[in-house]
């Protein structure tokens, strides 16, 4: 049953070089349902990734850390799934345990590139809700500004001291 499922496994990589996503993620099904190893998750989840479906990438990818935990592949993927769908910090924590638990050098560079593109995406995130709000702090100061001068306008000597602590 195990070679048929590797059989399975060996489709899938085909299709997925072949950009057929959709019929690699068959094989992969079919592999999960006669043995289910991360691997297979992990693989099912890249096709996925590729068809935009980031649900079910995300849940395949968490399936195969359950079976395998610190296996870097899932945590890798799943950190880009993280960070596709906005959710910075839980990027920055999967892409920083899949740096951790990476002993093959040739994938440490992706890594560290998924990493930085989380920490960095966050900071604009979080730059860009800083402005907004300081803009709109700035808007209601102004509005509360105004409302006093027209609660005010028959009274010069509140007006100029309104101006003075204005500027």
């Amino acid at each position: 049953m195990s070679n048929a499922a590797e059989q399975h496994n060996t489709n899938g990589k085909k299709c997925y070089m072949n950009k057929k996503y959709d019929d690699a993620i068959e094989h992969y099904a079919k592999a999960i349902k006669m043995n289910p190893l991360s691997k297979y998750y992990q693989n099912r989840a890249m096709c996925h990734y590729q068809v935009n479906n980031l649900k079910m990438a995300e849940e395949d990818c968490k399936r195969a850390l359950e079976l395998s935990p610190n296996e870097v592949k899932p945590l890798y993927f799943l950190g880009n799934v993280f960070l596709k769908n906005k959710k910075f910090n839980e990027a920055i924590n999967c892409l920083s345990k899949a740096l951790y638990h990476n002993s093959v050098i040739t994938n440490t560079s992706d890594i560290e590139n998924a990493l930085k593109r989380a920490r960095h995406q966050k900071y604009e995130d979080e730059e860009s809700r800083r402005i907004v709000q300081d803009v709109e702090f700035h808007t209601y100061l102004e509005s509360l500004i105004e409302k006093d001068r027209s609660e005010n306008a028959d009274n010069p000597e509140a007006l100029q001291k309104i101006d003075m602590e204005k500027n």
